[in-house]
């Protein structure tokens, strides 16, 4: 990678992680275009995961008197556990499968919001977070990116 290629990366990067923090969600789908283009296919997941990794320290201290943290306690074990596992699955799985994966979610994910035309499709308990952060993480270890999805509930 030279250096015009890392710094489109660099500014693509916080194009979406300003849109990401004015929106609540969606930079780093907005991100997948660019890295595959720049980087390639294979380079999405790892490439996105690390610049949320990144980014997510500075919202929380800009938002920390906005987060529930009652939710943080029970979304965090899932999602270390589903990062864990997502991050292993993506490493040992073969890639035709998790493209059906990425393909059937991604359909699924049209049909249960009607293209956006539904707010929200059911209300969250504090203790579902502990199952949606294992399967958002999950998720997320293996797409690069489905924070989005946490907007909904």
């Amino acid at each position: 990678m030279d250096w015009l290629q890392l710094g489109l990366l660099c500014g693509a990067g916080f194009l979406a992680w300003t849109l990401n923090t004015l929106s609540a969600g969606g930079g780093g789908l907005l991100l997948i275009p660019a890295v595959t283009f720049l980087t390639g296919s294979a380079a999405v997941a790892p490439v996105i995961t690390l610049t949320e990794l990144m980014a997510n320290p500075a919202r929380i201290l800009a938002f920390r008197r906005d987060i529930d943290w009652g939710i943080v306690r029970w979304y965090l074990p899932g999602a270390v556990a589903g990062a864990a596992t997502g991050a292993w699955l993506f490493a040992n799985a073969r890639a035709e499968w998790l493209q059906i994966f990425i393909g059937l979610y991604l359909i699924g994910a049209v049909w249960e919001f009607r293209g956006g035309a539904r707010k929200r499709s059911y209300r969250a308990r504090h203790w579902w977070f502990l199952p949606a952060g294992l399967i958002v993480s999950l998720l997320s270890a293996l797409m690069g990116t489905v924070g989005p999805v946490l907007n909904f509930t």
